[in-house]
């Protein structure tokens, strides 16, 4: 009865800690995603402020101002031009997605089940019923993917001017918590016994010593193959090269592929 007893509250508390994490991502992440990433551009721009402002003498809070501006001038504009030029390549490929499919999906798909028609008329004729079943449900899903695909498009579309609004939010917060990151931080650890404080401190040395170094590594060698393709794609005039360019870098990130998968076939 004992070990029942520890089994069902020890369940119970997992349960619980489940369950709120579950609530936490589905409802109350996307409020807080603007404040979280504005934390953490702030984190990341606090030893460069405190280094430039003892080696300039220029007040921290100033100095945490300009380096956020700096960083939403360039890294922001940087990504809002990308983001533009791969949402437009994206709508014209999507756009152009019905055309292709009819010229290129169809014809292929279409002669691979004449072929099996053939096949199976001499094998067993009984069978051919079944084939034309799957091949209308073949060219049906194809149909409904390039049909979702617009839907896609325009649902993005709609949710735009909420974007905006939450990227609006993200660099305002942005601004107040990197004036007074000291000020936050010192507040939220003393609101922490002395045992949550070490366990916050081991949680932040696993993730900065860790985590971030391993997600920094492979953005290093995802930004460098994406600049490659980039590069070669433009010289070679191939279209969309930006879209191109980042696809065959993430499969190339992915375990044991690589973008051989991809250059070599074509």
């Amino acid at each position: 009865m004992e070990k029942r007893r520890r089994f069902i509250i020890n369940f119970l508390y997992f349960a619980i800690i489940l369950g709120v994490v579950f609530l936490f991502v589905k409802f109350l992440l996307p409020l807080l995603a603007p404040f979280v990433l504005g934390l953490l551009i702030a984190y990341a721009l606090q030893r460069p402020t405190k280094f430039l402002a003892r080696k300039t003498k220029v007040p921290r809070k100033l100095m945490a101002v300009l380096l956020v501006l700096v960083f939403y001038g360039t890294v922001g504009v940087l990504l809002a031009l990308a983001s533009v030029k791969a949402f437009s390549g994206v709508t014209q490929l999507i756009g152009e997605l019905p055309s292709l499919v009819r010229l290129y999906v169809q014809p292929v798909v279409t002669q691979l089940f004449q072929e099996l028609e053939q096949t199976v008329t001499r094998m067993d004729p009984t069978l051919l019923e079944a084939v034309n079943y799957l091949q209308d449900q073949l060219m049906q899903m194809v149909s409904r993917i390039s049909m979702g695909s617009m839907e896609l498009i325009s649902g993005f579309a709609s949710s735009l001017p909420m974007l905006f609004l939450k990227l609006l939010l993200m660099v305002i917060s942005t601004f107040f918590i990197a004036m007074d990151f000291d000020r936050l931080t010192d507040f939220c650890m003393r609101q922490l016994d002395a045992k949550g404080t070490e366990l916050f401190q081991q949680v932040k040395q696993y993730i900065v010593g860790t985590l971030f170094v391993c997600i920094r590594s492979y953005a290093l060698i995802m930004s460098i193959t994406f600049g490659e393709l980039l590069i070669g794609f433009t010289i070679l005039d191939i279209d969309p090269a930006l879209i191109l360019a980042l696809c065959i870098a993430i499969f190339d990130i992915l375990p044991v592929l690589g973008t051989g998968g991809i250059m070599i076939p074509w």
